[in-house]
């Protein structure tokens, strides 16, 4: 016989064999696209269809929206929406002056200049002029952190800026170009904050800040990343949501007290950049990257309080620059952040690094014809990635960058990173679970090792043997529980093999466990209590429902007798129940069992034992069901007495009684009886009462039981009409309806009423009676003596006929044979009939007996044998005539011949009562049809 786990795998095997695989469909008519996902590089080039008017000096691009400056001083805006409409804007400049910066705000709306001849302006997207920020005149902008969370189109909102010299400022920046009546300041306020290079004169090259989560309600808390080209700095703290402008001055107030905390580097290449990512436009940032001297510094950023009072950086490395193919490092001129990637920017190509396992996947090497790479930039709402030479604009599409980071986390053995990024490919999660799973397992979290299993592809008999091995089957009944939960409707048989494996662990647990439970009582009550949620599941239930004669015969043979009882009240095998507790003589459990349920047959069934135990409580329980209950049927319980409690169970009937009596208003016939034979013998007080209650005569109703006698009983029904006669006379004097009951009942008669009435009573009352009854005496006189002139003309008749029939013969030949045998009749004794008919008396008598009754069959065979004693006797005794009885012997011939001769067989009653009688009796039937064939 095969093992559980075959049975298993062969169903499972036939179960995928239906399924149908979808069908991928065609991209366009004709044409299917064979190409796989993975030979699709993550990062694809592609050359902007565009010729500059003059060389590219800087480019940016955010929202959709690209501005590049040129070596003319003229600034290209392009809507990459409408691409065909290009803007161009001129830079005001002094001589021989040029740009030294160009800064882009996420909206695509705000953009900064900053001018090598220290001029800055302020350009903003629906404006054709720039304008100069005067109040920062004089110092180069090398960097700019944007407001995030601004989404007012006139004003850049609170922003910073850093300069050459490691000055950071807030500003706030405002286009009041569509106002016509006030023309205020472009920079409403300028406020220097901090400044990074009070020991030596640095440029803050990167500049980020942004909010943090904050339950406060009147205050926010913001973070800020600042670079130069050896130093991270990063400040905390909080700004109150009133706060006038500039509003991280009281911020970076507390910084002034102590020195700013910063992560300082070796190897200063002159500059650096720096660059977050957000997976959603003003959502939280998520990582970070610093470009740096010995390589790009990463890490995550949390906001949990987890990185310190001080920090938001957490999980940090720093992933060393890829070499060259002589071996040497080369510092990149700009870097892209992605979500899991680092592009570095070469004069000559793109490397790209990923930032989870450090390694470079990919070189892409520009021609030499290109020119030399001069700027890298990603747009951070749209995620493209863009970059050019001084004639040459490149964009970068990014094509699943999430393929193979399952992979990578897979190897670090980060497993959950490793499933949420192979979530949309069944393969791999199988992959991910199945290696986690065996992490576990060899960590010896064989429960949890277990739950993983139960959804991978492994096959299950495999899996399954490796948790049968461990001397405690948690894990394998997790194992199960959690395939369980997999499976559809449609797995009916799969769901059974594993619902009856599990009952029999848990089975075998308890049984375990019962053996100690005075050390582990909490544990026993534990897995039983999960035991019984188990089989309440109504997945489970339903299974269960099914096939509740195995799980009895599983609980059985575990001698589990609280759980048997259990599981057959969740299947509601009430009878079952009570009938187990009677077998313990709980009575009081059985009838609390059947007080539960709604079978009304039960409470017939176990009534009359419980009524022999427990009468009161029964009765009780009767009485809580009122009119659910049919009385009737609960007589054989009334009925049944322990000769011990008879008196107490007497009661209690008599207390039921009277409540289907009194309450129930029952009129049943056999309800009455009992409770008035019980009144009888047990409370002779309440006899009278009850008669006296009942003793109203409805005369209509006693008319109808007076005609309830058979037909063949007219001496009680006439009785009984006498009866209600009588009592309409003598208790209601109606002499005129009692007249009437000569017409309802025929066999009441004048005379048989004339004695109930009273002596003072005229005859005009029931004259009319008199008459009718005279006048049908009469007319029965008549036909009396009509009946008697015909008796009499038959009894001569009949003497006419006895009289030739003293003179009548028949005559026998010596050839004659016997109707029945066909032999010779003269061989032995025969009858011989009027009819001509004759028979052997031996032949008769056989044929007659089967047709006789029971009573004369036994009596015809009592005379033969009597007969045949007094043949032997008479043989013996020949000799002694003093001996033989003749009268006797003709006695018993006759009354033989009176049984079996009194008519011919074949010409009297006998033949026409045998004509609906089969040919082949019931018997014979089959072997006649057997021998047909």
């Amino acid at each position: 016989m095969a093992s559980i786990l075959d049975q298993y795998e062969e169903e499972s095997a036939r179960a995928a064999s239906v399924r149908v695989a979808p069908v991928q469909e065609p991209i366009g008519p004709g044409f299917i696209d064979a190409r796989l996902e993975s030979d699709i590089p993550i990062f694809s080039k592609k050359k902007v269809n565009f010729k500059p008017p003059s060389p590219i000096t800087h480019l940016v691009v955010c929202n959709n929206f690209l501005v590049m400056a040129m070596n003319s001083n003229i600034l290209l805006r392009l809507d990459l929406e409408h691409p065909e409409q290009p803007d161009e804007v001129e830079i005001p400049r002094a001589v021989e002056d040029k740009v030294h910066q160009i800064f882009l705000d996420p909206t695509g709306r705000h953009f900064i200049i900053s001018m090598e001849s220290t001029e800055n302006y302020y350009l903003s997207r629906n404006s054709k002029r720039p304008k100069p920020i005067g109040k920062i005149k004089g110092h180069h902008i090398d960097s700019v952190g944007w407001n995030w969370q601004n989404a007012n189109e006139s004003t850049t909102g609170a922003i910073l800026l850093g300069t050459s010299k490691g000055l950071i400022f807030e500003t706030e920046l405002t286009d009041n170009e569509n106002s016509r009546f006030f023309q205020g300041s472009l920079d409403q306020y300028l406020k220097q904050l901090f400044n990074l290079g009070s020991e030596n004169t640095v440029s803050v090259t990167g500049l980020e800040f942004d909010r943090m989560p904050c339950e406060s309600m009147t205050e926010y808390k913001y973070f800020i990343l600042a670079t130069t080209p050896g130093r991270l700095y990063q400040f905390l703290g909080s700004v109150s949501k009133s706060a006038e402008p500039p509003m991280f001055q009281q911020f970076f107030a507390e910084y002034e007290k102590q020195k700013a905390p910063f992560l300082e580097l070796p190897g200063n290449m002159g500059y650096s950049e720096l660059k977050l990512y957000f997976p959603k436009f003003r959502g939280s940032a998520r990582t970070f990257a610093w470009m740096t001297g010995p390589g790009v510094y990463f890490g995550n950023l949390d906001f949990s309080g987890e990185a310190g009072p001080k920090s938001v950086t957490t999980q940090t490395k720093l992933i060393p620059y890829p070499k060259d193919s002589d071996g040497e490092k080369t510092h990149p001129i700009s870097m892209v952040l992605t979500e899991f990637h680092v592009l570095l920017l070469y004069q000559d190509r793109i490397k790209v690094v990923c930032v989870l396992n450090d390694q470079l996947i990919y070189d892409d090497v520009y021609a030499d014809r290109l020119g030399k790479l001069m700027g890298l930039y990603k747009d951070p709402l749209k995620m493209s990635i863009w970059t050019y030479t001084s004639q040459n604009v490149f964009k970068y599409k990014v094509t699943r960058e999430a393929r193979d980071v399952w992979q990578m986390y897979l190897d670090t053995e980060e497993f959950e990173n490793a499933r949420e990024y192979c979530s949309d490919n069944p393969a791999q999660v199988d992959r991910v679970l199945t290696k986690q799973a065996e992490h576990l397992f060899s960590k010896k979290r064989y429960e949890e090792s277990a739950v993983l299993y139960a959804q991978t592809r492994n096959s299950f008999e495999e899996v399954a043997l490796k948790f049968i091995r461990l001397d405690r089957k948690d894990a394998l009944k997790s194992f199960i529980m959690k395939k369980l939960s997999s499976l559809g409707p449609q797995d009916k048989t799969q769901m059974t093999m594993l619902v009856t494996w599990l009952i029999e662990i848990f089975l075998n647990q308890l049984g375990e466990l019962k053996e100690k439970m005075e050390e582990q009582p909490d544990k026993y009550e534990k897995i039983q209590e999960e035991f019984r949620r188990f089989l309440k599941e109504p997945k489970i239930k339903e299974c269960v429902s099914n096939n509740r004669g195995v799980v009895y015969d599983l609980i059985a043979s575990h001698g589990n007798v609280e759980d048997m009882v259990f599981f057959a009240v969740l299947m509601q095998d009430f009878e079952k129940v009570i009938s187990h507790y009677i077998q313990l003589d709980d009575y009081s459990g059985a009838l609390s069992i059947l007080r539960k349920q709604s079978d009304m047959e039960l409470y017939y069934k176990f009534s009359p034992l419980l009524m022999q135990y427990i009468p009161k409580e029964t009765v009780t329980a009767w009485i809580a069901k009122s009119s659910e209950l049919e009385p009737m049927k609960l007589i054989p319980a009334l009925v049944q007495y322990d000769h011990d409690k008879y008196r107490e169970q007497g009661n209690e009937a008599i207390t039921y009684l009277e409540f289907c009596v009194e309450s129930l208003t029952n009129k049943e016939m056999a309800i009455h009886n009992y409770l008035l034979s019980l009144y009888a013998i047990l409370r002779p007080d309440r006899l009278i009462q009850y008669l006296d209650i009942q003793g109203t005569v409805d005369v209509e109703l006693a008319k109808q039981q007076a005609e309830k006698p058979e037909d063949t009983d007219d001496e009680l029904k006439k009785k009984l009409w006498l009866r209600i006669a009588r009592h309409v006379v003598e208790k209601e004097k109606d002499v005129k309806r009692a007249m009437e009951f000569l017409h309802e009942c025929d066999l009441l008669k004048i005379e048989d009423i004339l004695p109930f009435f009273p002596d003072f009573v005229t005859i005009d009352h029931f004259k009319d009676a008199i008459i009718t009854s005279l006048q049908e005496y009469n007319s029965h006189i008549e036909t009396l003596k009509e009946e008697m002139d015909e008796a009499t003309g038959s009894a001569e008749e009949i003497r006419k006929e006895i009289q030739s029939f003293r003179n009548k013969y028949s005559t026998v030949k010596a050839n004659d044979k016997c109707a029945a045998c066909n032999y010779p009749l003269m061989t032995r004794g025969f009858y011989l009939f009027p009819c001509q008919h004759k028979f052997h008396s031996d032949c008769l008598i056989e044929e007659v007996i089967p047709n006789l009754t029971t009573t004369k069959k036994n009596r015809v065979v009592d005379l033969q044998r009597k007969l045949a004693e007094h043949e032997s006797s008479k043989l013996q005794q020949s000799n002694d005539l003093s001996s033989l009885n003749i009268p006797q012997h003709l006695d018993i011939k006759a009354e033989l011949d009176d049984l079996v001769a009194s008519e011919c067989l074949y010409c009297g009653d006998f033949m026409i009562r045998c004509v609906d009688k089969p040919f082949i009796d019931e018997e014979e039937e089959d072997q006649s049809h057997s021998s047909w064939n």
